[in-house]
């Protein structure tokens, strides 16, 4: 191999390791589901398969962050505490099958005990004909329980996957939770919780004004005023928050925010994002966040 060759490959590979990059990662597949007329449970994703430290350590936490939301969910609907699982995490199915089908078993017989107690009360309705009754027993409501782990970004320095999950329990409507987009350096697979630096919130108003217009008004003829915007939301004082529920992350565009259900706007408006390219952004960054994901 010629002299510059050899120099020009040890550069690449010194320019690589002050970035701290690594090889595309490899991923695999989960699946778990059980449905009936009362109850249905979906667990599904992919997870990195860990082929060293750094990826063993984002698998792990994105098993634990699996095992923490199926158990929430299962004690939130009757105080149900499910069995660990003590088997090896090298398929993300058997965990998968062992935590979903605890939580199915409780969703089963909770919402069918739901459903007795609404059928009694229909059938005790004076008001309703007998095809009304027919009809609201034959659809009733289903008890879900729904987590999806999907890749979201990466590049050479780091990964973001979301974690999502949709629960419904019987009442007027479900919920969505979990960790949202969580993002790891791929160096180390340490998770990345904090980017912003601190006591940012009123320097960055104006971002996220401009965000949360464009959000509002990108499925809408007219375009919404900033009055407008801050009547709309469901603020304490004049200041926007910095999202609470779920923390930011990078994609190639710029930083994405995400409110949770409630967190600053009703039911119906869902719940608001908006991605701030890294050139308004930046200036705000963390500086070990700022060499992480700015290019």
């Amino acid at each position: 191999m010629k002299k510059q060759h050899i120099e020009g490959l040890l550069l690449g590979l010194l320019l690589v390791s002050c970035k701290g990059g690594k090889q595309p990662l490899e991923y695999e597949s989960f699946c778990y589901q059980d449905s009936s007329q009362y109850a249905v449970v979906h667990i599904q994703g992919q997870l990195p398969i860990a082929r060293d430290k750094s990826e063993q350590a984002m698998r792990d936490t994105m098993l634990y962050l699996m095992q923490s939301d199926i158990c929430t969910a299962a004690a939130s609907s009757d105080s149900i505490i499910l069995e660990p699982y003590n088997g090896t995490c090298d398929s993300v199915n058997l965990f998968a099958k062992h935590y979903g089908r605890q939580l199915y078993d409780t969703f089963y017989r909770l919402s069918q005990a739901d459903w007795k107690e609404r059928e009694s009360m229909i059938q005790s309705d004076s008001t309703l004909s007998e095809t009304e009754k027919i009809s609201l027993i034959e659809n009733g409501p289903q008890w879900m329980y729904s987590l999806d782990v999907k890749h979201v970004s990466e590049n050479n320095r780091y990964l973001v996957l979301s974690f999502c999950d949709y629960i419904y329990q019987g009442g007027a409507h479900g919920g969505i939770s979990g960790a949202g987009a969580v993002t790891f350096a791929k160096q180390t697979g340490q998770r990345i919780s904090k980017f912003l630096i601190p006591d940012c919130e009123e320097k960055i108003q104006p971002l996220l004004v401009t965000g949360l217009l464009l959000y509002y008004t990108q499925d809408e003829d007219e375009i919404m005023t900033e009055p407008e915007l801050m009547e709309r939301l469901l603020l304490e004082g004049n200041t926007i928050p910095l999202p609470k529920q779920y923390p930011p992350y990078p994609t190639s565009e710029g930083l994405v925010f995400t409110y949770g259900q409630y967190e600053i706007a009703c039911y119906a408006d869902g719940m608001p994002s908006f991605c701030i390219p890294y050139s308004q952004i930046e200036p705000f960054l963390l500086p070990e966040v700022k060499q992480l994901i700015v290019e």
